[in-house]
């Protein structure tokens, strides 16, 4: 047992970024110290993870520890929002259904977690609402829902992200350069991308070029 200390710093909620593969291009993973892996998550050769950018304050990551007779269960799930219905969008999802999925959550207290592991994984659901009238919004309500034996790790080190290459997690310095944190002009965070990248706010797009943006 340790002691369980007070809380030091600002505390956010929300999930900010997503990354994703298929499960079976993940290589076994050896934690460093029970909860934590780090350095690199070994992939098959060739896999890139892929980025998903819900709409900003939409996407929560939860997890419920239950007690069985055969051991502990983690229920895991990433729900959140996803705007505007279009034709690139619908294909995307078709290519997600039915896939066994391992997601890479960072939230806005810049904490990553790997939820899935080479046992365990997680499927998509998604509902599209286009609305009934112009102030309602229109997109897809999405959920990616599995159960594992083991909690989701925190990982801390780089992964190789498709259209972005070598990507730290926050806090790590990393080769590809510290990422960049969007806040609105009351503070709040909006995202967290690597430098040079492209977030997308509705009917807006921001080329960022340094490590802190103020809009």
């Amino acid at each position: 047992m340790q002691n369980i200390v007070g809380l030091e710093g600002e505390n956010l909620g929300g999930i900010t970024r997503l990354f994703f593969i298929e499960q079976k291009n993940l290589l076994e993973q050896q934690p460093t110290d029970g909860l934590l892996l780090e350095g690199t998550i070994t992939l098959s050769p060739g896999t890139e993870w892929h980025f998903f950018i819900p709409t900003p304050y939409t996407t929560s990551f939860t997890e419920e520890e239950e007690r069985t007779p055969h051991g502990y269960l983690y229920t895991q799930e990433v729900k959140g929002f996803r705007a505007k219905d279009n034709l690139q969008l619908a294909k995307a999802w078709l290519k997600l259904r039915g896939k066994k999925m391992v997601l890479l959550a960072i939230d806005a207290n810049n904490q990553c977690r790997l939820i899935g592991n080479t046992e365990d994984f997680l499927m998509i659901t998604r509902k599209l609402d286009t609305g009934s009238a112009p102030s309602i919004r229109n997109g897809y309500n999405f959920s990616f829902k599995g159960t594992s034996t083991e909690p989701a790790k925190f990982f801390v080190g780089t992964f190789t992200v498709s259209e972005e290459g070598p990507t730290p997690t926050p806090g790590n310095t990393g080769s590809g350069g510290g990422p960049v944190t969007i806040k609105d002009v009351n503070g709040n965070t909006l995202g967290i991308v690597p430098a040079g990248s492209t977030f997308t706010l509705p009917d807006i797009w921001l080329t960022i070029d340094d490590k802190y943006l103020e809009i």
